[in-house]
């Protein structure tokens, strides 16, 4: 059983990426190119949240 004083507040940090799903040619302004291919993220967005509860061990995704 797990009593009051085993909760407690965890931090958690992901980072979601966003790939093309063909390859892709991007134009910037300056008319520079770059070819972005299926294994290239295009971009990535660090997620961070925190869970109030009982020990990590006890977490899991759904």
């Amino acid at each position: 059983s797990n009593s009051s004083s085993d909760v407690g507040s965890y931090a958690v940090q992901l980072v979601m990426e966003d790939f093309p799903r063909l390859n892709i040619n991007l134009t910037q302004t300056n008319g520079s190119q770059e070819e972005k291919t299926t294994r290239d993220a295009i971009s990535k967005i660090p997620v961070q949240f925190a869970f109030k509860g009982t020990s990590p061990q006890n977490f899991y995704l759904v």
